[in-house]
């Protein structure tokens, strides 16, 4: 009995030790974070046109996004949230003929619930893993025309159009916190969920339209943000 009291002397000691330090490290906290990133991962693709000859060399060139996000700080190293952002992608395109085009495929709208785990949140410099996962929804970007040509089973020329699609959204990352209290946030995100998507359409009938070719292969992104 006297070794069971210990125990739980000892462990209360323990509790009341870190209680502080839980209490100061817990409440709401806001995350927003800025996202940039390059060439495809995996690198470029091709896809054949209905005319017979080809594009070549699809890949993102560029890729940039803000999410905002909002939640409590569970545990010092638990967040958990939910959020929003949005984000677009300009690709590259390469013909014999035309030569090299670049369109906007869209911009995406994510909306997510995000866990954030964290060594301390404590210490004024200490890693940090996040998960952004949820749904997107696409919106259009002009017309986005990246090519035409005389289709052979159309009756009037066609056009090709770099295109989107809502789905599933997904954001992996790691990095580093800098600060107490509030800090600064770098890192790196892998978006597996970026679509490099072509729709051929006729500009004769309006709606006549179909997919060609579409590939989420990704793009690693750098963060940076801030939390308060």
């Amino acid at each position: 009995m006297i070794n069971f009291m210990k125990k739980i002397y000892v462990i209360a000691a323990v509790l009341v030790m870190l209680f502080p330090s839980v209490v100061k490290a817990q409440g709401f906290r806001t995350f927003i974070d800025l996202s940039v990133g390059g060439h495809s991962f995996g690198g470029a693709e091709n896809v054949a046109l209905p005319s017979g000859d080809s594009f070549g060399d699809i890949q993102n060139e560029l890729t940039f996004g803000l999410n905002i996000t909002g939640g409590y700080q569970m545990f010092p190293w638990l967040f958990a949230g939910v959020g929003f952002g949005g984000y677009t992608n300009y690709i590259h395109f390469g013909h014999s003929e035309w030569g090299s085009e670049h369109a906007f495929n869209g911009i995406y709208f994510p909306f997510y619930a995000d866990f954030r785990w964290t060594l301390n949140i404590n210490r004024r410099v200490t890693p940090y893993v996040d998960v952004k996962i949820g749904y997107q929804v696409g919106v259009s970007v002009g017309d986005s025309e990246i090519g035409y040509f005389y289709g052979d089973n159309y009756s009037s020329d066609c056009e090709l159009r770099c295109g989107y699609k809502s789905g599933f959204y997904f954001l992996p990352s790691v990095g580093v916190r800098f600060g107490k209290g509030s800090a600064f946030n770098l890192g790196i995100a892998y978006n597996p969920t970026i679509h490099k998507t072509v729709f051929l359409s006729s500009r004769q009938w309006a709606g006549d339209s179909q997919e060609i070719f579409s590939s989420s292969k990704g793009t690693l992104l750098l963060t940076l943000g801030a939390d308060f």
